[in-house]
């Protein structure tokens, strides 16, 4: 942590990303001095946010550097390696455990959400750079299947959530401009066969039946909690008091939409309230430095599943949240002259946007530095062999050109 600090400080150049470090700090110290915290907590609880940081400046600094083209190189070669290695991972995994929370390919235990998600934001940016718009959809698809068939480990460790990134990866294979809703009909049948044959391989390797999956209680008390959360969240009050021993997965590990809202009433009593949270730092503490008071009294709320928004609200309030959304929509709108930058911002904008509400990977430093990259490549110069390339296409149009003149 104290490297990549320390390197993503001597890095920051940019208005923008001076604007982003000094905003954030402000709001950590409003939220400390109204919550009475002490400055060793503080800092402690500053190292969540370290990617959120100092990414940006690190890879601007390298993407505008004499280096560009080699760390390019470097990392989309990195890219290709980590989707065969979570193949490899993944698929072993299932094999010894079954689908379950032990899919985490390299991330180990635990990391199923994070590395399914990693999987489908890189897949498609290696995907974007070999797609070419003025070929057939099925002569590109067969081209690249390689992307496709490296997607199959997200349904090996029960994600709920790759469906639905797989369903916007396929809808965002067309240029989006005034054809591309009869474009994308034109291909519905096709990307549906793919979802059921998807489907099909995730309930055979988690041995569920699709009614129980599709099911709308299911759904429903999955994200929200049912029809009365609160008797949920009164019964994991009773759990941590220790007034209630039979160990019930939504008293464990409360529904992500139950938590986000129990966040609103729980802060209205805090002296940072919804506006600054309760201060930076809890959840940190529980290895090597003991957990905060409110940690310790609201247990029920933090542990198990943390969706990023959760994170946010509790440390910061609703003054991180606007600190959080700055911050990715600026690194989002990076320049970017790709032919596929549109599809680029589109996807990572809908991935963003369901992971602040599903899993806690923008505060997670590996997985913000891979969609940070993503975001921002469109900072690179062009290769030399993708100039080179470009000027053999313009010398042979050239060519003929003069030919059918003469």
């Amino acid at each position: 942590d104290a490297v990549f600090i320390l390197l993503g400080i001597w890095a920051t150049r940019s208005k923008r990303d001076i604007f982003v470090t000094v905003s954030f700090f402000a709001v950590v110290l409003v939220s400390k001095y109204i919550n009475h915290q002490s400055l060793f907590v503080m800092v402690n609880g500053c190292r969540y946010y370290i990617g959120l940081l100092m990414c940006a400046p690190v890879i601007r600094y390298l993407l505008r550097s004499k280096y560009a083209e080699d760390f390019t190189r470097r990392m989309d070669s990195l890219c290709w390696k980590f989707l065969y290695l979570q193949a490899f991972c993944i698929t072993w995994q299932f094999l010894r455990y079954g689908a379950n929370d032990y899919g985490g390919g390299s991330f180990g235990w635990g990391g199923s959400g994070q590395v399914s998600t990693l999987i489908y934001i890189i897949s498609f940016y290696l995907l974007s750079k070999r797609w070419d718009f003025s070929k057939k959809w099925m002569t590109n698809f067969r081209e690249n299947k390689a992307n496709f068939i490296l997607l199959y480990p997200t349904f090996l460790n029960e994600t709920k959530i790759s469906f639905i990134f797989l369903m916007i990866y396929f809808m965002l294979l067309y240029p989006i401009d005034k054809k591309y809703i009869l474009r994308a009909l034109a291909v519905f049948p096709l990307v549906l066969v793919m979802m059921f044959g998807a489907f099909y391989v995730y309930l055979s390797a988690t041995e569920q039946e699709g009614d129980s999956v599709l099911n709308k209680e299911f759904l429903d008390i999955y994200l929200f909690g049912g029809e009365d959360p609160q008797e949920l969240i009164d019964l994991a009050i009773l759990y941590q008091e220790e007034q209630y021993s039979e160990d019930n997965l939504w008293v464990l590990d409360l529904p992500r939409f139950t938590k986000i809202f129990a966040a609103y009433d729980v802060l209205e009593d805090m002296r940072g309230g919804l506006d600054f949270g309760v201060g930076v730092g809890q959840f940190k503490g529980g290895t090597y430095v003991s957990e905060s008071k409110f940690a310790s009294r609201y247990g029920w709320l933090m542990g198990g599943t943390k969706p990023t928004m959760l994170i946010i609200l509790l440390d910061l309030g609703l003054a991180g949240v606007v600190w959080i959304i700055v911050n990715l929509a600026t690194v989002l709108f990076t320049r970017n002259r790709s032919p596929f930058a549109i599809q680029l911002r589109l996807y990572l904008f809908a991935i963003w946007s369901l992971i602040m509400v599903y899993d806690q990977q923008l505060t997670v430093l590996i997985s913000v530095w891979f969609m940070f990259y993503i975001a921002m490549s469109g900072l690179q110069p062009e290769l030399k062999e993708q100039r080179q390339k470009t000027r053999h296409r313009g010398l042979m149009r050239l060519e003929a050109s003069e030919g059918n003149a003469y």
